[in-house]
């Protein structure tokens, strides 16, 4: 009961940080929100979900790269397709959360709880950020499905063999995506670069602490 309330908790911060996106209005803010998850995005592959999938798994770097590769390549045929690939990325490391708040069980301490629902109000921004091509509204009720993972996650444990690769391969796929979504906002904002600059950074910072915390 303690690991599913953890869990639920974590949900609903992810969505609050997709309503924060939802209702921000102003193009420059919501610029600048992008630009915070996007820090985050970074912190959170590097901190947090590359070396989840590189431990005892040496191809985890190898992956990543294939990763990288293939949504270049995919990314030439369609529009929109790395942003929904690297949500999907996001989408399996909430159920993985799910099944790590499980082996933890009781052992988690209140700081450590803290850091599992602070880092989630980022993600619900990046994956607000990375989904393209639909309406705002239609993308908040896609985003509010994924949360669901978490508590989901609790209850199905995915083999290693299993987990590892998808993480490692997603790690690849999140990082090229949004470099991508970064250089496109600083070319098309030179004149904003110092703030662009300092919001991402904000975010990079923001995502680090917590995953650093739960290391």
């Amino acid at each position: 009961m303690h690991t599913i309330i953890i869990a639920v908790t974590m949900a609903i911060a992810e969505l609050f940080g997709a309503l924060i996106c939802l209702k921000t209005k102003d193009d420059l803010k919501k610029m600048f929100l992008t630009c915070l998850g996007l820090g985050f995005g970074y912190a959170i592959v590097l901190t947090d979900i590359l070396p989840d999938a590189a431990e005892h798994y040496r191809y985890a770097a190898l992956i990543c790269m294939i990763g990288i590769l293939s949504i270049y390549v995919l990314d030439k045929y369609g529009k929109h397709i790395g942003g929904y690939a690297a949500v999907s990325g996001i989408a399996f490391h909430d159920f993985c959360e799910g099944a790590v708040l499980t082996v933890l069980g009781s052992m988690v301490s209140p700081l450590v709880i803290l850091a599992f629902v602070l880092h989630k109000i980022p993600e619900g921004i990046i994956s607000f950020s990375l989904l393209k091509g639909i309406r705002d509204r239609t993308k908040f009720c896609v985003l509010a499905l994924i949360p669901l993972l978490i508590p989901l996650g609790t209850f199905i444990d995915a083999p290693e063999y299993i987990e590892q690769p998808v993480l490692a391969f997603s790690s690849g796929v999140i990082l090229f995506v949004i470099s991508k979504s970064l250089m496109t906002i600083i070319s098309d904002n030179k004149h904003l670069m110092p703030k662009v600059a300092g919001a991402t950074a904000m975010g990079a910072i923001l995502g680090a602490v917590p995953c650093l915390m739960l290391m």
